[in-house]
């Protein structure tokens, strides 16, 4: 008897591409979770510089008013310029610290004019700053507030408002951004000349 060899059948042109049809939607499946991946981790550290940013304004208001005790218990009041903005009797606590929006830089004792509210720009130290180095997103604005009657002559709030664009531009009306901290200043030293 004759025997008749098989050939062994191969894919065939529609196995083949239904195959490439599901690696290809896994692989987009990958690229897309990678994707959303880096755009969160990018957000989320964007929100984490902006949130910390906010806290160092406050900090340093409070290191103003901090910075105003110790000059008055050691008598001296030469830093003041005339800039007292506590309501009547005038206290020396509030120098310098009157109600209003402001712009703050870490290594500056007074707080600036918002003027046009510039980008921070950061230093070849990882410092933000106004003067120096390469723009980023953020804007920060440092309102301070004096509350209503009782506690108008015994304290103030203050916001520190960071907004900036996400998608790294330097401005995205309506797309902004913001993180704010806010915080009640008490002069807890009580009433100071």
């Amino acid at each position: 008897m004759c025997s008749k060899k098989t050939i062994p059948a191969g894919f065939s042109i529609i196995e083949v591409i239904i195959a490439l049809a599901i690696f290809a939607m896994a692989g987009i499946a990958v690229w897309t979770l990678a994707a959303n991946s880096l755009k969160t981790a990018r957000l989320g550290r964007q929100e984490l510089v902006a949130a910390n940013l906010a806290q160092e304004g406050i900090e340093i208001v409070r290191s103003m008013r901090d910075s105003n005790w110790l000059r008055t218990a050691a008598g001296s009041r030469d830093n003041d310029n005339g800039a007292n903005c506590a309501p009547s009797p005038p206290q020396s606590w509030r120098d310098r610290l009157c109600d209003g929006d402001y712009r703050a830089q870490y290594d500056n004792p007074n707080l600036l004019a918002p003027g046009s509210n510039p980008a921070l720009e950061i230093d070849g130290n990882r410092f933000y700053q106004y003067s120096s180095g390469i723009d980023t997103p953020f804007r920060r604005r440092i309102r301070i507030s004096t509350p209503p009657p009782p506690n108008d002559s015994i304290s103030f709030r203050v916001e520190s408002i960071v907004t900036w664009c996400s998608s790294g531009l330097a401005s995205c009306p309506g797309n902004e951004r913001e993180v704010v901290a806010e915080d009640v200043l008490w002069n807890w030293f009580g009433t100071t000349p």
